[in-house]
């Protein structure tokens, strides 16, 4: 898989609550799919966002892969709207991450990413890893992600 090496500032993003999820969980699918049905109900709660592209972050990472992480969705604002239901602040630390751009089936390709991802030998950080959706085309999907890397 082709990427490249970028060093990236620091984003703030307005996001959902966490999820706690683990990739041993035979429904983890299922449970990222709830928590972006609750997003698409609640997205339009977002305000002073940079742009109209969603942020779907891994992070507080337990070990590797094979660990709990969180799961959080949101938008990079500039500056958090006062407090609402469900909603809370998301930093997406400043560092060096791995961009890689998945394109086609949102759901198919984004998955099969993640699955070629865990066998490659990439100096992973396990700090913060995110999804930026450039569209949300189900069938044509551009999808940037970004992998915390050494």
């Amino acid at each position: 898989m082709d990427y490249e090496i970028i060093e990236l500032q620091e984003k703030v993003l307005q996001a959902l609550e966490p999820v706690r999820l683990s990739n041993l969980d035979t429904e983890v699918s299922k449970k990222i799919e709830l928590v972006w049905h609750d997003f698409l109900q609640k997205c339009s709660d977002v305000e002073n966002k940079v742009t109209n592209k969603p942020i779907c972050t891994y992070s507080n990472y337990e070990s590797d892969e094979k660990g709990k992480y969180d799961v959080s969705i949101g938008y990079e604002v500039e500056k958090i709207s006062p407090s609402k239901d469900g909603w809370t602040k998301k930093i997406i630390p400043a560092g060096k991450y791995a961009k890689f751009i998945v394109k086609g089936n949102m759901v198919k390709e984004v998955s099969t990413f993640w699955q070629n991802i865990w066998k490659m030998d990439l100096p992973r950080k396990f700090k913060c890893d995110f999804e930026e959706y450039q569209n949300m085309d189900l069938l044509n999907a551009e999808v940037h992600i970004y992998i915390s890397i050494k």
